[in-house]
């Protein structure tokens, strides 16, 4: 993981946050959803767009606001109108994938992140969905579908951060976890304990990111 850690212009982070989701289930049935108030969308509404919405606003990825829509048609088409878009022999993790509902015309869609690439194989991260794959399950989940199944297109985000003072959580190979926030000290990450999980739980929900790491550290 070390590489990662080391460049923002790989999507760690962001599909890390995505991952923490994976398994939550909207309020009821309803449509609601932890993720309107993050992305700034009004709450009862179809979700999966907003899902990448409050992904992008929470880890403050450098996206043009009226691409952060709950409309997953209109957020690619705003993505598309701003260059932003590409093909899919190119796709990568953290692009985001958009495919149609029903006719091409049509305005219904549905939209997922990248995690990896399988060959002709894209594994996502989506909201709004269910163990079938449906585009309003109601459900965060991890899924495998075609490239082709994204027939609408995708487009890739710019992961500079806003905010250049990146703060992770770093699982060392003995189980132990440390916070660290930057700093480095005799070519080591300088880090401090994070002696419980509910200190962890603490640190994550103020903006760290956790992952797994097997390099060296110096404890302060």
């Amino acid at each position: 993981m070390t590489p990662l850690l080391d460049s923002w212009q790989d999507t760690v982070a962001t599909l890390d946050w995505c991952r923490r989701w994976v398994g939550y289930n909207e309020e009821g049935k309803s449509n609601r959803t932890i993720f309107a108030g993050m992305a700034g969308h009004r709450n009862g509404f179809a979700w999966c767009a907003t899902f990448i919405s409050a992904a992008m606003k929470q880890m403050q990825v450098s996206v043009p606001a009226p691409i952060l829509v709950a409309s997953s048609r209109t957020m690619f088409a705003e993505a598309k109108k701003r260059g932003l878009n590409v093909p899919m022999t190119s796709i990568r993790a953290g692009d985001v994938v958009h495919m149609t509902r029903g006719s091409v015309t049509a305005w219904l869609g549905h939209v997922g992140i990248v995690e990896s690439v399988e060959g002709d194989t894209l594994v996502t991260i989506e909201g709004n969905t269910n163990s079938r794959g449906s585009a309003t399950g109601g459900s965060v989940l991890r899924h495998r579908r075609s490239k082709t199944a994204w027939n609408l297109g995708a487009w890739r985000p710019d992961y500079k951060p806003a905010n250049p003072n990146i703060r992770f959580i770093l699982k060392l190979d003995d189980g132990r976890l440390v916070a660290w926030k930057g700093e480095m000290q005799d070519g080591k990450r300088a880090v401090t304990h994070v002696p419980t999980i509910p200190a962890a739980e603490v640190l994550l929900a103020s903006g760290f990111v956790q992952v797994d790491y097997s390099g060296p550290v110096f404890v302060k």
